[in-house]
Parts: C-alpha cells; structure tokens; sequence
C-alpha cells in the first residue's frame, strides 16, 4: 500500500492481510502514515511465505494463459508505468 496524490492505493496482498487480520491492516497502514511513531516494523518474509508467494504469482501467470486460450479477454496493466498510472489504468472508464 501505499499513499497516491490524495488516496490510499492497496494491492492485492493488503487485501490477503486485511482479510486474515482488519488489526493488521490497520497497523501496516498505520506504520505508513505514522513513520515517527513507535510502530512494530513489519519482519522479513519467512521461506513458507516466499515460496507461496512464487506459486501464486506462477498461478496468476497460468490463469492468464488458460483463459487467453479459451479466447477470453484479459485486461493486463504494463509493469513499466508508474504505481499512480498503473492504478488509474484499472479503474473503470
């Protein structure tokens, strides 16, 4: 997550952890916000987590794949844009 020009922006995995914990959410969000403050400071990713981490990514890739083969559309926002543009890119016209 992170704070665009006037909002929150959240990714995927803000969602995983909302979901898991509304608590932790809102601890990750205050951490952001409140840099100066006495927040705990989120720890390393732990193997178990990296490893699922690459297996979802590689999922997402073979979804793509699957569902571009059965001819349906999917929408893909370009790596190279910055993460304003990128959110922007997603919302509806």
């Amino acid at each position: 997550m992170y704070l665009g020009q006037r909002n929150w922006i959240y990714s995927p995995s803000n969602l995983r952890t909302y979901m898991q914990s509304p608590f932790a959410s809102w601890m990750d969000r205050y951490a952001k916000q409140c840099p100066q403050k006495d927040a705990p400071v989120e720890e390393t990713a732990d193997a178990l987590n990296v490893v699922l981490q690459k297996r979802g990514y590689q999922h997402e890739v073979d979804l793509i794949s699957v569902l571009q083969n059965q001819g349906k559309s999917v929408f893909t926002v370009a790596d190279k844009l910055s993460k304003e543009e990128k959110a922007k890119e997603t919302l509806a016209p």
